[in-house]
């Protein structure tokens, strides 16, 4: 098997994952730390939290999941934390 044959393959299974939601991301303690005391600051905007964990997939994906669901009564589909941010209808 060729290289690019490997690659293929090995994306080929990541998106799967993906779709089955069977990709488990872990997100770094720091950043969880990090996401702790920003939300016990209670000084931060919803801009810096966005910028906080908009490199995070685990944290980020599940914000997005989340202003996607009907729960929040989501009008269009968001690909972005900044687009998850406005859905939410959060304030900066």
């Amino acid at each position: 098997m060729t290289l690019t044959q490997q690659v293929n393959a090995v994306m080929a299974e990541l998106t799967e994952d993906i779709k089955d939601n069977k990709l488990n991301l872990l997100t770094p303690p720091n950043l969880l730390l990090e996401v702790r005391a920003f939300a016990a600051n209670h000084d931060g905007t919803v801009e810096d939290f966005a910028n906080l964990v908009k490199h995070d997939p685990n944290i980020s994906g599940r914000l997005i999941k989340v202003a996607n669901s009907a729960l929040f009564g989501a009008r269009l589909h968001v690909t972005t934390v900044k687009g998850a941010k406005v859905q939410l209808r959060f304030k900066a």
